[in-house]
This record gives structure tokens, sequence and C-alpha cells, in this order.
């Protein structure tokens, strides 16, 4: 037993010392850009942000032994990929504003700095006076211009030709960022033929169970109709909407409705508190155009809703 346990401990040394040699990209891009912001958020964004999020980063000694350094690693390049502070500049002032909003989503519900580099970096984590002067600075008049610009103007929504503008941004189709980042598209017939049939598929995930669960037992008076299922298709539907329902997800926008939920099962996603608060912005007579019709009509303006994508960048408000 003691020879095996040796052997294990010699084993577990030489993968540990080989893994070394594995080598992990740690280099500094040049800075082009600084982030015009008071010097009091600099120094918050700096402390718990700029070494995955911009090209200063400070690589640790524990950052160069690996496995940590593959995570360290994978932390900056998928950072500086998202929001990059040393490279702001090439941000539109639009486009700015978003990512500031992004900001304030992801530290206000504790999402960055993830808990990993917290742990390893306490001086990284935010207090409250902290993400009251973040709040201070995303939320400002530059913030309203914007909402007033993007409702108000046909050039954000329209190329030349009357083609609608799609803003770009590279998806990406690696199935484990996907599965984290965005909802699961629809991909179920029966619910597809049954309930797409009459309106937009929304994905399960939009919902806990529970709420699932009251719809389908009310379908003698779903919203004012009445809708007839037969028995196969209704089970298929059911065990299909529980299975993939918020409340069983790890997607960051399901986690995030299931937090704004508590304890309650709405009947509509739009009396989610989530949803609610991301559309407050939206002028209510935007809303009730006819392209529009009502906030339940998601593929209205959300371009990839389908795809089970509702970031800004795909979001097109039809005159």
């Amino acid at each position: 037993m003691r020879k095996v346990l040796i052997l294990v401990v010699v084993a577990l040394v030489v993968v540990l010392l080989g893994i070394q040699f594995i080598p992990v990209e740690m280099k500094n891009p040049p800075v082009e850009d600084e982030l015009s912001a008071p010097q009091e958020v600099k120094a918050i964004l700096r402390r718990a942000c700029y070494n995955c999020h911009s090209n200063e980063t400070i690589w640790p000694w524990y950052g160069r032994v690996a496995p940590i350094s593959w995570i360290f690693g994978y932390y900056v390049h998928e950072g500086r990929d998202e929001i990059n502070f040393s490279t702001w500049g090439r941000l539109d002032p639009k486009r700015q504003i978003k990512m500031k909003k992004e900001i304030w989503e992801e530290t206000e519900e504790r999402e960055m700095p993830p808990w990993l580099y917290r742990f390893v970096e306490p001086g990284s984590r935010l207090s409250d006076g902290d993400l009251s002067l973040l709040r201070k600075w995303v939320f400002s008049q530059d913030l309203k211009k914007f909402n007033t610009y993007s409702y108000d103007h046909d050039d954000d929504n329209h190329e030349s030709g009357g083609k609608r503008k799609r803003y770009q941004k590279r998806y990406r189709n690696d199935s484990k960022d996907s599965g984290k980042r965005y909802l699961t598209p629809v991909n179920n017939p029966t619910y597809k033929e049954e309930c797409g049939g009459c309106h937009f598929a929304y994905q399960p995930e939009l919902l806990p169970s529970g709420s699932w669960d009251k719809i389908l037992a009310g379908l003698e008076d779903h919203f004012g109709e009445f809708i007839e299922l037969d028995p196969d298709s209704k089970k298929i539907i059911a065990e299909y909407l529980k299975a993939n329902a918020a409340d069983h997800s790890s997607a960051k926008r399901a986690v995030k409705i299931m937090r704004s939920l508590g304890n309650r099962t709405p009947l509509r996603i739009t009396d989610t508190p989530y949803i609610r608060e991301k559309h407050h912005e939206v002028p209510v007579n935007v809303l009730m155009r006819d392209s529009i019709g009502s906030l339940s009509n998601c593929v209205a303006c959300h371009t990839t809703a389908e795809k089970g994508i509702y970031d800004d960048d795909y979001v097109v408000i039809p005159q």
C-alpha cells in the first residue's frame, strides 16, 4: 500500500512539473487609449477590473504556475475580448454607454469580479460605496441623451436603401461559452408547432418551471384564448418546459431572472422584475407602435431572439 502511495505521489509530481512546460501567453499589448472617467471611478476599475479587462495586466506569481496559469490566462483572454479599457477609444459613444451598463449589471449582481479572483485578490472586492460611485458614473446624463437618440431617430434603425442596421459583434459559437452566456434556442418540434404557431416560441429559460406548470394548467383561458392540446402533445411540451426552465438553467440571463423572482411564479414573462427592469427605459409610446404592439413581442426588436441572444448589440427599434 505504501509503495502504491509513493508511486502516486511521484506520478503527480512528474505531471505537475511536466505541465509547467505548456506555454501560456502572458503578453500586454500597447495601451491605445485612457478611459475617460472620474479618478475615483478609475481607481475602482483598476483595482477590480483592469487585471483582466485591460492591456495593463499584472501577472502574479501564482498566475505563472500551471494549472492556475491556464485559468488566469483564460480570464484575461476572455476579459479583454469582452471589455478592454485599453482600447476603449475604438468604441463609438453609444457602444461605450452600453458597455458601461453591462459593467454596472455585472458588478451590481456580484458577478464581477469572479468569486475565484475575489478569493485570491481580496483587494478586488467591491464595497457598497464602490458600487454607489459606479452607478453614478454609469447612469449619467449621457445615458439619457443616448436613450432619446435611440428611440427618436431613424439613423439607428436603417441603413441606406431602407435596410435595417444590425450592430456587428463577434458571435462565438463555442458551446461552453454559448451555454453560459445565451439562452438555448427552442429545439422541441412539438412546442414549436403548437405554441410557435400563434406567437413567438419563448425559450423555457425565461420563466421558472412553476410558471410553465400554471400556464399549461390554465389553457382553457390562455390569456383570453381557449387552447386545446391532445394529451400526448401536452405531456411532451410540459416535460420540455420543465426540464429547460429558468430554475434548471445555468445561463446568466436565466439565473438573473430567478434571482429577481424569488419564490414568485408569474404567468407572463413581462411580469418578471428582471425583464421589466431591462426595459424600463423604453418609452410606452415606442412599445405601442404597430410594428411592436407590446413588450411581449420580443422578436419585434430583438433580431436574434430565436437564437436565444438578447444582447443590446442586436436590438433594432422598428418605426
